[in-house]
Parts: structure tokens; sequence; C-alpha cells
């Protein structure tokens, strides 16, 4: 059966090109502007939404270990924790964890059969970049972007030989290595990276439920991770080739809430994937072709409740595109997608995933356009989800002074329920359907020249509706157990508006940069006024946050500050109970020198500074105040 294929124009990027000799790239010339073609995102000026970009230096200054730290500590998304070591998922704009998409250069990473990704297992030393576009993305990305999208770039293969060892050591028994090395030539190059880390997170915390309240320690929450990482890449005159793979494999044990005694769990994660990239250049345009495979395994045993479970699944995926210039003022770009999923869940499922997009770029003078049109099709053991996803965005330059740019963007989005959602044994609902909405936000971005610095400044005001949204709610009993089962609420309403400030000034012989993120996202549910949940907000959806962070470097020092501020939690559907609001400041004083060609790095970090007791899901305490050191030998930076 043919699938209908449909055309668009789009969001590909615009970005003013820097002039990078090392990097091998076809450039098209727009008027008045310049767009790198081997790339398929805006800069953050020029986009039509908010784009918040972050680097290798942001996690240092944060001190961040993992995927988890670095967004918690330095973007807009809340990051749900279930204690220090467990399941770590993010939250974008009032949306859910599977509402966010998570790419790994480029495709799709998150498990097929949770729909999510577990943010704590995803170390920072093999990442390069992060990029989190805010808002409805499915014209551009395809499911599960209902929220925003964030794009993981990983470690590039450039440049000569370079060689970085890190370690360190701190409370509650934790310690970590890492390695990373690379180098090579102007056509062939490569790069790895190692680490293992561990920790016993036996953190002492103060159990309010038993009578007297008493100090007690964390128990059964020691945890292993052991990640791997290596990118060759090939680069002729018209052609890049590259390959990559990463393994990534953690244990820990899964105490449960504070309020219970330990049982015991336990829970083993191995994952691997390995992709590969060709891209030619041919007149006026780029082909790429990218295709990934991935593996997870995933046993869990839980002694005193009688469970021991594993689960499997397999994903492949495969994209195709080409980039052309279409006349003086357009860039377009045009392709297809195939992916395949199986998971071992209610005696085993497989879906295929098929689409076709065409996305564009104009540029008429001060204004820039980002239309974009992708069709989906999914086919989930006899059920069919087709989604057509529309997406239009603009900016532009209102004024002759390039620091003012007035953003906005519209769009459908969708995501087909998980296999977990679907086949679930006991409490799985294959009548789902597929959650589908819309998004619309406008914004103003301010980047004022300072002789002494730099400031940037955005407000952003959304609006979303989205229907059929999936929830998990108290079912029927099974064998004396409450069963939770999956259900579509008719409609979830969420309004909002998102502030940043970032900046940097240079005083004398000291340098300052900084930055505050303030983020309102009032998430309800709207489905059926007589419901007592009805017009209430969503559970463990947080309406305010704010976070902050400042560095200041003089001389071989570096001194960085965070915090975040963080709103009540609802923990019933009809708003009657909540988790207080908690604010977190940590701390790091860094000292650097170099000798020679070799530059270390000693660094001090304090956690929790003001050793507030707080938990981000109910009775899941997080650790009180504690110290880490680190230190970093870098060769031929």
């Amino acid at each position: 059966m043919k699938s209908p294929l449909h055309i668009c124009l789009l969001l590909a990027l615009l970005c003013p090109l820097r002039a990078q000799a090392q990097r091998d790239t076809t450039v098209v010339v727009l008027p008045g502007v310049e767009v790198e073609a081997d790339r398929d995102r805006p800069a953050p000026a020029t986009a039509p939404g908010r784009l918040a970009t972050l680097d290798a230096a942001d996690a240092e200054a944060a001190g961040a270990r993992t995927v988890a730290d670095l967004l918690e500590a330095r973007s807009g998304l809340f990051v749900k924790r279930y204690g220090s070591g467990g399941l770590a998922t993010l939250s974008l704009r009032g949306t859910g964890s599977a509402h966010t998409l998570l790419l790994l250069d480029g495709l799709r990473v998150a498990d097929p059969q949770t729909g999510q990704v577990d943010l704590s297992l995803l170390p920072t030393v093999l990442l390069e970049s992060v990029e989190v576009f805010h808002g409805s993305a499915s014209g551009g990305y395809g499911a599960e972007g209902l929220g925003g999208v964030v794009r993981l770039g990983t470690l590039h293969a450039e440049g000569p030989g370079r060689l970085k060892a890190s370690g360190g050591y701190g409370a509650y028994g934790e310690r970590s290595l890492g390695v990373v090395a690379s180098g090579g030539s102007a056509r062939l190059a490569a790069v790895a990276s190692a680490e293992v880390s561990r920790a016993d997170g036996d953190f002492p915390y103060r159990n309010e439920t038993l009578f007297p309240p008493q100090d007690v320690r964390r128990a059964g929450a020691d945890r292993s991770l052991a990640t791997l990482f290596g990118r060759a890449v090939y680069r002729g005159a018209r052609q890049r080739l590259s390959v990559a793979g990463w393994f990534n494999g953690a244990r820990r044990g899964l105490p449960g809430p504070g309020n219970a005694p330990p049982g015991g769990a336990r829970q083993w994660d191995r994952h691997l994937r390995l992709w590969a990239a060709a891209e030619t250049r041919f007149a006026g345009g780029l082909l790429e072709i990218k295709g990934a495979a991935q593996r997870t395994w995933q046993r869990y045993a839980n002694p005193a409740a009688a469970v021991a479970d594993t689960a499997r699944t397999r994903s492949f995926d495969l994209d195709a595109r080409a980039r052309v210039a279409a006349g003086r003022r357009w860039l377009a770009v045009g392709g297809a997608a195939a992916g395949f999923d199986r998971a071992d869940v209610g005696g085993g499922v497989g879906q295929t995933r098929l689409s076709a997009f065409v996305q564009g770029t104009g540029a008429y003078g001060r204004w820039l356009f980002y239309p974009a049109l992708r069709f989906d099709r999914y086919d989930t053991e006899g059920i069919r989800t087709l989604a057509l996803s529309p997406q239009v965005g603009v900016n532009v330059q209102p004024l002759a002074w390039s620091g003012l740019r007035l953003k906005g963007s519209a769009g459908r989005a969708f995501r087909a329920p998980t296999f977990n959602e679907r086949f679930w044994q006991p409490g799985g609902n294959p009548d789902l359907k597929a959650e589908r909405g819309w998004s619309a936000d406008a914004g103003l971005l301010l980047q004022p020249r300072l002789r002494a610095g730099g400031v940037e400044a955005e407000v952003t005001f959304f609006y979303t509706r989205l229907r059929h949204q999936i929830v998990w709610q108290p079912g029927f009993v099974d064998a004396g157990v409450q069963v939770w089962r999956p259900a579509n609420l008719r409609r979830v309403v969420t309004r909002g508006m998102e502030a940043s400030l970032r900046g940097q000034l240079a005083l004398a012989a000291t340098a300052l940069d900084g930055g505050l993120t303030f983020t309102l996202a009032d998430a309800r549910d709207r489905s059926d006024p007589a419901a007592p949940s009805y017009g209430q907000p969503l559970r463990y959806e947080p309406r305010e946050q704010l976070k902050l962070h400042l560095g200041a470097a003089r001389g071989a020092f570096r001194l960085d500050l965070s915090g975040r501020l963080v709103g009540p939690r609802f923990l019933t559907t009809d708003a009657s109970m909540r988790l207080p609001a908690y604010r977190v400041f940590d701390a790091q004083l860094g000292y650097r020198r170099t000798l020679g060609s070799v530059a270390a790095t000693l660094s001090l970090a304090v956690e929790n500074l003001f050793d507030s007791a707080y938990s981000i899901v109910r009775f899941y305490p997080m650790p009180p105040r504690h110290a880490r050191v680190r230190f970093t030998l870098d060769f031929n930076p």
C-alpha cells in the first residue's frame, strides 16, 4: 500500500557563517545572509523560536557529570529526579517526560518501550554541544516533539593530537576517572572517550514519617557507570564519512521511597548504539544519509516483591535528506526517514515508522521565514497512526539596529503511544489514541553591544493545546494489587512565559559571566468539567522555575555560583496535596595552571551549599550539603 507523501518548506536554519577553515561545508549565499548547508537548525539569534545552546565549558563551569546535571543547572527544563541516583527525566513547557524529543547527533535515542531516556545515565564526557529548542517541533523532527527538542552533539574528530584525563573524589563514596583522546590529519581523524564512576549514595536524611522523626542513612542506593565512545571521520574533496559507537553500562540499587525500608531492589542497564553518516556535495547543495542501530537491555530485580523482569529493545533508523538552493532567497531541505522498533513487552511487539518532509529557509530583506511540513506513519501490531505536521516560523529585524529581533512560530505536534502504554501486562491499553496538539509562541530578543562585554535578553510567551494526553491512573485490581492503566485525557491547555538574561563583562583583570532563566508554565487539565481534576495543574509539573549562575575568573582562579528555585509540585489531580518549593545553591572554585603543553585544573565543588532538605519526587530525598574534588590534565589543549 502506498503511503501519502507531502511536501513543504521549512525550519532548516539560517546562521551567519563564520569562516571555519577546518570544517568541510557547503555554503549557500542568500541576499544578506549566509547559510551553512551541513546544519539543519538556525543560530539562536535568527531562529524562529527560543533556542538555547550549551557546550563543554558550560558543563565544566556547572560541575555537571551527566546530561541531567547540565540541563538542571543551565536550561529552562525541569529535571524530575527519583533521588540522587534514580531515574532522571525532563519536562519542557509543562509537558511530560515523553513529550520532548532527544536526539543524539541528529537521530532519536529514546527507548521505544518507555518513550524516554534516563538522563542520569548520559555522561557529559562524550558531549561537545547541547541545543534546546523550545516549542512544538513535529514539523521539523517528527513525533515526540510536543514540548521541544534537545539535540546532543558528540565529540568531533578533528584537529591535532590531544589527550585529556580527569578524575574526581567526593562524599558518600563518589569517585570517577575519565579520558578523551583525539588525533589525525585533515583527511582522516578519530576521537575516543571512556569514563567509569561509582558512588555509595549512603547520605543522611531526616525521615519525617517516623515517630518521632529520625535522621537515617539512605541504604541500598549505590551505583556504578561505565561508558565508551568512539568516532572516526574521513574527509574527501566532496565527501565526508563518519562512523561512531557508544556503549553504556550501569548497575544501581533502587531503595525506593525514603519512608519505607529498602527492599533490595536493583537494576542493570546496558545501551549499545552504532551510527554512521555520509555526505556528498554537489552543485548548489549537499546530500546526507545517516543511520543508527540501537540495542538496550535492562534487568530489574526486587526480592521483597518477588519480581525479576528483563526488558530488551532494538531500534533502527535511517534518514536521507538533500539541501539545495531554491533560487536566490530560499534554502530547501527535503527527504525521507524510516525506522523499526522491537521490544519484548507483551510477548514481543514491533513497530515501523515512515516519514517524508520538506523544510525551507527564506530571506527577504530583514525577514526570515521558516515553513515546514512533515508526514509520519506508524504501524504498531496492526494499529496505524497517521500524522500531518505543518509548522511555520518567522524572524524579523524591525529596525536598522541588528540588536533587536522579533520571533514567532506555530505548528502541530503528535506522539504515538509507547509499547508500555499499549501492551504492558497487566495494565496496557491497546485502544489508546495518539496525542495530538498545536502550539504557538512569540518572543523578543535583545543583543545590545557594550564596550566591556555583551548582553543577551530574551522573553517568549507560549500557548499549547493538547488532545488525548496519556496519563497513568489507578485502574483495576489484579490478585489484590492495584493496577495502574494509561488513559487519554480529552484536553490539556498550557500557557506560559520564558525569560532569560545572559552576559559577559570585563573589569580590569577580572572577567565576569552569568545568566538567569525564569519559566512560568501553567499546565491544566481541561478534560471533564464534572471531574475534581478539571482546571487543576498537572501532577509534578512546577508552575515556576528560576535558575541563575555567576562566574568570575581572575588570573588562574575561577569561581562559579549557581542556584535553582523550583515552585511547588502538586501530588494529586485535584491539587489537594503538594510538595513545597525548594531552593538549592552550588559553588565551585577552580585553579588552572599551564606548564608547557599541559594544562592542569583542580576544582573544589560544594553542592547544596546551604544544606536544604528537599525532594523533587515525594519520599525520594536528595543529598544534603556535600563536597567533591576534581582534577583535569589536558595535553595539547
